[in-house]
């Protein structure tokens, strides 16, 4: 299968998983399930599943146990997504192409959805269908927890803010973007190698090579925010300008960021083949997607 063949059957498998998991029950809270199923079912390119997918291709792990991972990584970037949306963050009226959650239900519903997503994400890691061994099950857990919370993600999004009011080098950019989506992206990467029994040294380079397509795809995020189409990538263009926020665009210029995020990929899959040769294939082709998409 090509690479756009791979993304839609993987994002299918997660989009079935979810329906499956997030039945509708006849009862009051099927308003909040309703708000979950909305954000998380049947939009999005499921990126970050097709990276576990990928990775775990190099090891042969069963298809089931990467989607089962991949699956619980979209709840936690879903989360990410609906809270990111509120009018107390970037205030965005839309995500996805639709309206962003809080707009379609309310802002309570939106934040109880996104805090039911990041409580389901961990929960569906406890499965011993993911791997029989606990050991391992904690190890994917403990590592999302860390990527996902002050360490990361969410350390990110809070300097992310304060960077509306302070004037950022490069190096503290670079340091947001590391946080807000390459650690996320780098464990999806390293979670094919838990999953497949690799080593630490072919871990390690899993990790890197994850934080060099998080850091590309961080910049590719920030140049669409300028001169992509709004229908395209589905959401409002000229958010960070609006907001004041500092990027590798903002302060350095369209042409530079573009030279910036094709370096990082460059070196990405420079390092991956030198470890893993064409059983990298997935992730290179995933990579050269990163650089070259337009939403």
């Amino acid at each position: 299968m090509t690479f756009s063949d791979d993304l839609k059957f993987i994002a299918n498998k997660v989009d079935k998983l979810l329906e499956e998991r997030f039945k509708v029950p006849n009862s009051p809270e099927s308003r909040l399930v309703n708000a979950m199923r909305y954000s998380s079912i049947g939009s999005g390119k499921k990126i970050r599943p097709y990276i576990v997918f990928a990775s775990s291709s190099i090891f042969d792990v069963p298809l089931n146990q990467s989607v089962l991972v991949g699956a619980s990584i979209e709840m936690v970037h879903t989360f990410s997504l609906i809270h990111d949306d509120l009018p107390c963050m970037d205030n965005d009226e839309i995500r996805r192409g639709k309206p962003s959650l809080h707009i379609e239900f309310d802002e309570a519903t939106a934040t109880l959805a996104g805090n039911s997503l990041l409580i389901e994400a961990f929960k569906l890691l406890t499965s011993n269908i993911i791997n029989e061994e606990a050991k391992i099950r904690i190890r994917l857990i403990d590592r999302l927890s860390e990527v996902s919370g002050y360490r990361g993600m969410c350390g990110g999004q809070m300097i992310d803010l304060l960077s509306q009011s302070n004037n950022f080098e490069k190096s503290e950019i670079l340091r947001i973007n590391s946080m807000k989506t390459a650690a996320i992206l780098s464990f999806c990467c390293e979670a094919g190698g838990i999953l497949g029994g690799a080593s630490n040294y072919e871990c390690n380079a899993l990790k890197d090579f994850g934080l060099d397509i998080g850091l590309a795809f961080q910049i590719i995020d920030d140049i669409l925010d300028v001169e992509g189409e709004e229908k395209k990538i589905g959401k409002k263009v000229n958010k960070d300008i609006d907001l004041g926020k500092k990027n590798l665009v903002s302060n350095y210029g369209l042409k530079f960021s573009k030279n910036e995020a094709k370096k990082l990929i460059d070196q990405a899959n420079k390092n991956l083949e030198c470890v893993f040769g064409v059983k990298s294939e997935k992730l290179q082709s995933l990579a050269k997607f990163i650089i070259l998409r337009d939403r």
